[in-house]
């Protein structure tokens, strides 16, 4: 298999001595039979007064992986997409609507 990394959302916190980034992982398979999927990894990355690294703290998707490895990703993307996100913007219109 081949794995292509993207890093997305980089932040920076001076007055916390953080910097964290969510790093994407693509996985390309190398068996037709299994396909291709993709999941996200949020990096924390802390540092000392002398910009030296002092800790990185890393914490998986686990909800995509374990949706990938259940053969229902595809299911949850189309459900988020077709149905939550339909009553979402429902809701928030139905809320502008009120003038709060």
């Amino acid at each position: 298999s081949k794995r292509i990394y993207q890093t997305h959302a980089y932040t920076h916190e001076p007055e916390r001595k953080l910097a964290y980034f969510i790093l994407e992982e693509h996985n390309e398979r190398s068996s037709w039979i299994l396909p291709g999927f993709d999941f996200y990894v949020l990096v924390f990355c802390y540092y000392n007064d002398n910009k030296e690294v002092t800790a990185v703290d890393v914490q998986y998707d686990q909800m995509s992986f374990f949706l990938h490895c259940m053969g229902l990703a595809q299911a949850h993307a189309w459900f988020v997409e077709h149905v939550i996100t339909r009553i979402a913007i429902t809701w928030a219109k139905a809320f502008h609507m009120t003038g709060l």
